[in-house]
This record gives structure tokens, C-alpha cells and sequence, in this order.
């Protein structure tokens, strides 16, 4: 993902700004993404008290440059910042600039395809999961792999109603994730399932000895989670 600020300064010159993006196209190109944050609108100079707008023209000529000929994995956007001066303009512009390159709208699935997902509505939600990320990847004109959420949620529902495919599911989780204990226990619980017991137990001791190399923030949380482990292979010992 490439993120590029443009700015344009003096009125009418959008050239040193197209010149911008033309020269960041061969690398952008190449499978990167790009955001355009296109900074202000009007950029108000101060000179011996007379005001002058600067950059209303040259930013308008940048815009109908971009719509004319910025690739279609190319997402733009224009800040408004009326009455700013030069050293106000970074803090203007950079914050709801990361805030567009972040926007979910890009980044997350509707909520009407989560859900359907999440509910189990769909017939087979993990290829549901893929397809998304298939046309991000391409959108965004950059690999993207399905987040840890929806392949936990495809997973979940899938074992509600096949082993097989769930078996998979999970293998598929910790291919990508292995440091997510929630999966070692989706596998445990599903050996149970067929009464497999060594496997449920292998399940459980792989999560225990994940977790002996993770950190965590709250001081408390590993044991937590060691205690919950141990119980769990004691109760499976004694099967």
C-alpha cells in the first residue's frame, strides 16, 4: 500500500502535481495500492497583511487530471482547508487522510455479506470469504489475505454442519494464524466430536506450547489462559 500527499502551492500549477503522479504510476503499478490525500483547497498566504488564495485552481485541474486518467485501484480524495496557512496545513490534511486510507468502506466487507457469513446464511461461507478478499486483492491492486475474524467465522460455521470441511477450516486457520489459540481449540473440540481423544489432547498440548511464546500485555492473561489449558488437558487425561 503507497500513500502520496500531494500539494499544489501557486495558482494553476497542477503540472508539478500531475508530474507527481505520473512519476509514482511505474511503482504503484508494480501491485502496490494508493490513497491520494490531495491535501487543501485554498492555501491562504499573508503578506504584509494582503491575502491571497493560492491552489483553488491548481487543485482543480489535479482533480479533473486524476478523473480523467488515475487507474481504477486509484482512491482519491480532497480535504477542504479554507483560511489555512502554510504551517497549519499538516495537521489539517494528515489526520482524516489516514483516516480515509483506513476506512473501513475499503477495507471491511458489507455488513449484510458479514452477516450472512457470521449467521451461517451462506452455503459455503468460506469460499464466500475468499471471493471478497479475491476482488480486494484486485481493487487495491495488491495481495490480501482473509483476516484472522472471517476465516474464524467461516470456520465456526462449518463445524456446525460438516467435519470434513471444518477439519480443513482449521488447518487453514493455523497455516495463517498459528499463534490464535481459538483454533487449537476448534480442533480439539471437534476430535472430541468423533471421539479422538489423542487428538483432542494433541490439540490442547500444541495450544500450550503456542503459549509459552506469545506476549501479552496484561500481566495476567497468560496465566489465565495456561490454567484454562491445563484443566482441559486433565479432564481429557482422564478420559
Amino acid at each position: 500500500m503507497s500513500v502520496v500527499r500531494i500539494q499544489t502551492w501557486i495558482t494553476g500549477d497542477a503540472n508539478c502535481a500531475r508530474r507527481r503522479a505520473r512519476s509514482a504510476s511505474p511503482y504503484l503499478e508494480k501491485g502496490a495500492g494508493i490513497r491520494f490525500n490531495l491535501g487543501v483547497r485554498d492555501f491562504e498566504a499573508r503578506f504584509g497583511g494582503i491575502q491571497r488564495l493560492y491552489g483553488r485552481a491548481g487543485m482543480e485541474r489535479l482533480r479533473d487530471y486524476l478523473r480523467a486518467n488515475a487507474p481504477p485501484h486509484w482512491r482519491w480524495t480532497t480535504i477542504e482547508g479554507v483560511g489555512l496557512g502554510h504551517t497549519d496545513t499538516p495537521m489539517a490534511t494528515i489526520p482524516p487522510g489516514i483516516r480515509f486510507i483506513h476506512d473501513k468502506s475499503v477495507w471491511e466487507m458489507s455488513p449484510e455479506v458479514g452477516d450472512s457469513i457470521a449467521f451461517g446464511r451462506i452455503a459455503d461461507p468460506e469460499r464466500a470469504v475468499d471471493a471478497f478478499y479475491s476482488a480486494l486483492s484486485a481493487r487495491v491492486a495488491a495481495p490480501t489475505t482473509p483476516s484472522l475474524k472471517w476465516m474464524l467465522a467461516s470456520t465456526r460455521v462449518l463445524i456446525q454442519r460438516n467435519d470434513a470441511a471444518a477439519d480443513r477450516s482449521i488447518r487453514r486457520v493455523l497455516d495463517a494464524y498459528p499463534e490464535d489459540l481459538e483454533a487449537y481449540g476448534m480442533a480439539s473440540d471437534l476430535a472430541l466430536r468423533r471421539a479422538d481423544t489423542t487428538a483432542a489432547r494433541r490439540a490442547m498440548t500444541d495450544a500450550l506450547r503456542m503459549l509459552g511464546r506469545l506476549d501479552f500485555h496484561d500481566v495476567y492473561e497468560r496465566d489465565r489462559k495456561r490454567k484454562l489449558i491445563e484443566r482441559t488437558l486433565t479432564a481429557l487425561s482422564g478420559r
